[in-house]
């Protein structure tokens, strides 16, 4: 579940800084 967020965590700020 901590894995999961942390993946979604690190998606959401590639997402944003591209």
């Amino acid at each position: 579940m901590d894995f999961f967020f942390v993946i979604t965590a690190i998606c959401c700020i590639a997402i944003c800084v591209q």
